[in-house]
């Protein structure tokens, strides 16, 4: 299990270094907005910094779990009493504290601008922080628990299959341990409409203009687009990567009331196709 976290822990440093170009990016955008309208150095600079950094602990941890889940289910890691710990240890560094001081970003900018360093209304971040850790907490224990109730493997002992080609198909299971399934594979035409749904959905996001918001779920639209080209896809990290675009988009609801159909549609094509595991 270590040397997959150790993985993790790589992988993670990776998006979350790439991610906070952006977010500095971002900063600097505001900045030159600041300037071209006004309001450089005000309040209202310093409140619109705020909301990038409440923005960009969000994405960051969705982000991070969605590296940290696909890690952990790729390689069968089984469910252990300190799996959930050694994931919350992972995104410690970036979400607790200070979140790697997205959470009092613009109150240092404020100092920097002559302004009183605490400012009361400047409290965007620090909430977005809080909600983000409680959320991040109970999806690793969510995801814990489930695994926990995946039963363990018995000894292994070949056994035949049986392939029945047949409009109508039951299942045959004989003898201790063995096993019966019934598997339908997913033809073309269907991973052809999640695809469908899925470019749907990332036309959906351009077209709402959200700017930096719009990062990190188009980078998982791609993802998602990715995987159901293959020939023998797997819809179950397609779900999840749904679950992680969903999150990320949560914040743009009112500004793009058409992003959530977009969404519910590739959830609908998904759920049509439930064999596709």
């Amino acid at each position: 299990m270590q040397e997959v976290l150790n993985i993790a822990r790589r992988q993670v440093q990776v998006v979350v270094d790439r991610h906070s170009a952006q977010v500095e990016a971002d900063i600097a955008s505001v900045g030159s907005r600041a300037s071209a309208h006004g309001f450089s150095r005000s309040g209202r600079h310093l409140l619109e910094i705020d909301k990038v950094c409440a923005e960009a602990i969000e994405k960051r941890a969705a982000l991070v779990w969605e590296v940290l889940h696909r890690c952990v289910t790729s390689a069968g890691v089984p469910y252990s009493d300190g799996l959930a710990d050694e994931l919350k240890s992972i995104v410690a560094p970036y979400l607790s504290n200070t979140a790697g001081g997205l959470t009092h970003r613009a109150n240092v900018m404020a100092q920097s601008f002559g302004l009183p360093r605490e400012l009361d209304y400047l409290q965007e971040a620090i909430a977005s922080q809080d909600r983000t850790q409680r959320w991040f907490d109970s999806e690793v224990d969510l995801f814990c628990l489930a695994l926990a109730k995946v039963p363990a493997k018995p000894h292994y002992s070949p056994h035949p299959i049986i392939n029945i080609h047949s409009s109508t198909v039951g299942t045959l299971q004989t003898g201790d341990y063995s096993t019966a399934s019934v598997s339908m594979s997913m033809g073309e035409n269907s991973q052809a409409q999640v695809v469908a749904a899925l470019e749907t959905l990332r036309s959906e996001v351009l077209a709402a203009r959200l700017g930096t918001t719009a990062e990190a779920p188009l980078v998982l639209i791609d993802e998602s687009v990715s995987e159901m080209e293959k020939p023998a896809a797997d819809a179950n990290r397609v779900r999840s990567l749904l679950s992680t675009i969903r999150l990320c988009l949560s914040s743009a609801i009112d500004a793009a009331p058409k992003i959530p159909q977009a969404i519910e549609s590739v959830q609908k094509t998904l759920d049509l196709c439930r064999t596709l595991t």
